[in-house]
This record gives C-alpha cells, structure tokens and sequence, in this order.
C-alpha cells in the first residue's frame, strides 16, 4: 500500500533541491531551505503542538534558582540520619534543582496536575486558562512537557511515575508521556471513582464519576507494583478439574430481547436435553455461538435439577498449563478464565 504522505514529502524534497542550486550563492535562502527540509524529514506520527514559552523559562536562561533552607519549620522525628523535605515554589524551579542533586534517584513520582477543564483550574504564565483560549489544549501540553521531561531524568532505573487526570486531557496526555516515556513503558491506567452522587448537571445524560491514573515505568523490565493477592475463599476443586481451583457466577445477561436480540434463545444440556429458556427481562451473558464454546471448555455447569439455573465456571489459574483434551482458547497464564 502506497504511503501517500511519504510520497508528497518526496516530491516536496525534490523542489527543494531544485531551489538550493538556483540560490547556491544566497546563505540566507539556504538557511530557510536547511529549516524547512528538517520540518519535512521531522517525526510525522505522534502529538504535534504549539508550542510555548513560559516567563519562568526566560527566567531560568540567565538565573539559577536555589534553594532555602527553613531551620524554623524543620520537624526531627528522631529517626536517624532518614529524613523527608517539602519543597516551595514554582514546580519548574524545583525540578531543575532536583535535576542537580537527585537524577536517577527517585523510584515514585506522583504528579496531580492542572486538569485544564477551562474552570480557572490551570495557570499559564499568571494567567487562567479558558476553552475559548486558541491554543488551549497547545498551552497545556508544553506546562506537561517540560515537566514530564525533568520528572524523566529523575526516576531511577525501577522507577515509576503516576499521574492524574480526567477526560479533559487524558487522550493528550497518554501520546505525550508514549513519546516522552515510550509506549513500551506504559504500565496501565487506574481508573477511580471520584464522585458518590449522579452527576445531574451533564448535559449529555453521562455522569462522569471516574477519573484517571496513568502508570509508566522507567523501564518497564525493571519496575513493578505490589498488587494486592486474589483472595481464594470462594475458590474449590469438588470435580477436580485439571485447571485448578474455580467458582461458579450468574450467566443471566442484562439486556431484554429488543435491545439485545442474540442473547436470547433456549440454553439446551448437551448431556441431558434438558432445555433452560432464557429470563425473557435479561437473556443470556453469552452469545448462542460463545456459549457453545465455553460448553465445549466444560466452563458452562449445568445443575442437577432443572428447577435451578446453569451458571458459569471461573478457574482461577495461576501458571501456563497444557491440558490434553481443552482447546488452547481455554488456557491462559494468569487471571481468571
């Protein structure tokens, strides 16, 4: 398949090429020329802004911040020589001194930035913000950059930073920390309930009652998070399947037939003909050709009595296994099946 774009690119190259010989003896039309082949030959996938500059960046050209020690505030817990420091200013200052002392060093970043909602939540040069500001989205991005940057420089080889953020920005800032951090660094994204109550004011009927979390490592081979162990309680083996221990869940579906027409039909025992019809209110979980296939893998468990409902089996499994007789759709490394 042709890469159109590439194509164009080229041929813009070529005209270039053409200009630079009939201006071989003009520096300054080989200069423009210089800086317009590097826009073309430039990165062409990823984030692409406006970017900007902040007073506190020409400040920082020819002035170097230090930092002040507080004797008064100092609390001595008495713990040896461990000790912890808050530090005050502007976060841009305070990265770049940090840059000095403690690059490489630190294992846990968290960050819980401007959200730019347009709600005088983000500062931009002593100035808010609104949506009706052009480069809205553009001023952002280069406040995030330039501190996603230093906060880089300062993880250590484990180390791994978290961010938080809501749908405002969250596309955004995903592609700029894929390209600051590298995609292949992107450890997951945490999803928290920040909000109790319906959200009645939206007017798109949507309560937006969740925010966002992104993980990304230093290096992703290095860096972990304790989790927190599956609790097995609920967890037995009565008919000792060779895939571990299991529970069984509801496969009553959620949707009635006119909103989900193919999760209702009749469920039929394949051992005994016993025909289970669907609640008319939800249907099934499954579709008719899905659940086929978990009766097939012996996850489906029909009872004994017709009076009660078949439900599914959940194997809780732990390692790679290898099980003559269950497709390989059935065998899974870790998590619940």
């Amino acid at each position: 398949m042709a890469n159109l774009s590439q194509q164009k690119r080229q041929q813009m190259l070529e005209f270039l090429q053409t200009i630079r010989e009939e201006h071989k003896d003009d520096d300054d039309v080989l200069i423009a020329l210089g800086e317009i082949e590097s826009e073309l030959n430039a990165k062409k996938y990823g984030l692409v802004w406006e970017q900007h500059e902040e007073t506190v960046d020409l400040q920082m050209r020819n002035n170097i911040p230090v930092f002040t020690e507080c004797t008064d505030k100092e609390i001595n817990s008495g713990a040896g020589n461990s000790y912890n420091f808050i530090l005050e200013g502007d976060n841009l200052h305070s990265l770049r001194l940090l840059e000095k002392t403690h690059t490489g060093r630190i294992d846990l970043i968290y960050i819980d930035p401007p959200y730019n909602t347009g709600n005088k939540d983000f500062i931009y040069d002593d100035t808010y913000v609104s949506t009706d500001d052009g480069y809205f989205h553009s001023k952002w991005l280069s406040f995030m950059a330039e501190r996603l940057h230093s906060a880089k420089l300062l993880l250590s080889d484990e180390g791994i930073i978290l961010i938080s953020i809501d749908d405002t920005e969250y596309a955004n800032l995903k592609l700029l920390c894929d390209e600051i951090f590298s995609e292949r660094n992107f450890m997951g994204t945490f999803i928290w309930k920040s909000r109790q109550v319906v959200d009645s004011r939206n007017r798109t009927h949507i309560s937006n009652d969740h925010e966002y979390i992104l993980a990304y490592s230093q290096n992703i081979d290095l860096a972990s998070l304790l989790g927190k162990e599956v609790s097995k309680d609920k967890y037995s083996n009565p008919d000792n399947d060779p895939r571990g221990i299991w529970m069984s869940n509801s496969i009553l579906g959620l949707a009635n037939a006119e909103q989900r027409p193919n999760l209702h039909y009749d469920l039929v025992d394949p051992a005994t003909g016993i025909v289970y019809p669907c609640n008319p209110s939800t249907g099934w979980r499954f579709s008719k050709d899905t659940m086929a296939q978990k009766i097939a893998e012996g996850r489906i468990l029909f009872p004994s009595k017709k009076m009660d409902g078949p439900e599914r089996k959940n194997i809780l499994m732990k390692y790679p296994v290898n099980i003559p007789g269950y497709p390989l759709s059935c065998q899974i490394q870790l998590g619940i099946l």
